[in-house]
């Protein structure tokens, strides 16, 4: 009996951690499955503003924009970084845009505008 007993034991034993590191229900992530940065991407944002301010030196735009529903945000004025300078060419003040941003920590980016 104790032998039955002892088999069974060791076989339950050997059942259960042979499925051990398959049962956690999480993917096993491959490095191609990771962004640059070994992060998950980042949100893309979309709204429409006016630009208020452009230091194209600085990279940096001030927009009063619309509600941002995705974000819970009310219309407001804000700074707003700008990923590549270039963007900024042939942009005015007071001029209507449509632009798409970034969080980045506690910065927002500007990844595109027209």
């Amino acid at each position: 009996m104790k032998t039955i007993s002892s088999l069974m034991f060791a076989g339950l034993i050997a059942v259960s951690t042979s499925g051990y590191t398959q049962s956690s229900g999480t993917k096993d992530m491959d490095m191609k499955d990771m962004n640059d940065h070994g992060a998950a991407q980042a949100a893309a944002y979309r709204a429409e503003g006016t630009l208020k301010k452009i230091d194209a030196a600085g990279g940096t735009v001030m927009l009063a924009h619309g509600p941002i529903p995705s974000l819970k945000w009310p219309p407001m004025t804000m700074s707003f970084d700008v990923r590549d300078k270039k963007l900024l060419r042939g942009l005015k003040a007071e001029q209507r845009v449509q632009f798409e941003f970034v969080q980045e920590g506690k910065r927002y980016v500007i990844t595109s505008i027209k």
